[in-house]
């Protein structure tokens, strides 16, 4: 009797804590409720993310148009300088017409060489980006010194005096091919890089943009030869007709 009146108290104090919640059959809490203030995160989350999205997708577009342009000035110069050279050296800088073409034979053999150099730079060095940049402000040296050595009058020799012809000085020719293989050294920087940084924008793994990556080679493609026609067009039919 005495063990009995000592135990009876502990189940009756013990059953009272479970007992409202299996009389009444209320739910147990449960972390998946979803109350209005949570919906709204959730929402505002949601919100935040997709303009995150929708602003890298827009400053990636304005990245792969701008190396379209670029490609497509840069070949528009780059074939506007070729188109022109032989033309240049024979009735400006007097030289002969073998003269010319082995000049301009080895300055296109250089432009098409150099790009295995900033090939190497930029795997090894400084990487595509500044590579580019680096590659692109030697570029428009090359472009500046060029052009002063074709306006400048000090820069270029005298026309011809009936048949007698002056050559270029030593200073006018390291001029005019300085500005010319400058402008070698500087292609040796963009021409590697700039397709693969057009390239670097899409994302692999997103199946969308991986098919806007074959788009984007489509009118990588098109800038070039449109460049291209450009040049050996409209800037020859100005060279014939207007200087």
């Amino acid at each position: 009797m005495e063990s009995t009146r000592r135990t009876a108290p502990c189940i009756s104090a013990a059953t009272p804590s479970s007992a409202p919640s299996a009389a009444v059959g209320l739910p147990a809490p449960s972390s998946s409720v979803r109350t209005p203030a949570k919906d709204s995160s959730m929402w505002f989350n949601r919100l935040v993310v997709s303009h995150h999205r929708r602003a890298g997708l827009l400053a990636a577009s304005r990245r792969r148009v701008k190396s379209a342009v670029y490609e497509l000035f840069e070949r528009m110069a780059y074939y506007g300088i070729a188109s022109n050279l032989v033309m240049y050296m024979t009735r400006n800088l007097h030289q002969g017409t073998v003269e010319a073409s082995n000049n301009v034979t080895n300055w296109s053999g250089t432009v098409f060489l150099t790009p295995l150099i900033g090939a190497v730079v930029a795997d090894a060095y400084l990487g595509r980006y500044w590579t580019f940049v680096a590659g692109s402000a030697i570029y428009l040296m090359g472009m500046i010194l060029l052009t002063l050595s074709v306006t400048v009058p000090a820069l270029k020799p005298p026309p011809c005096d009936g048949t007698t012809c002056p050559r270029a000085s030593a200073l006018q020719l390291g001029v005019y091919f300085g500005g010319l293989y400058t402008i070698a050294l500087g292609h040796d920087g963009t021409k590697p890089n700039i397709s693969t940084i057009g390239a670097d924008q899409f994302d692999d793994f997103d199946p969308v943009e991986k098919l806007q990556k074959l788009s984007f080679f489509n009118w990588w493609v098109f800038t070039i030869f449109l460049g291209i026609l450009f040049s050996s067009t409209v800037l020859v039919y100005l060279q014939d007709n207007v200087s």
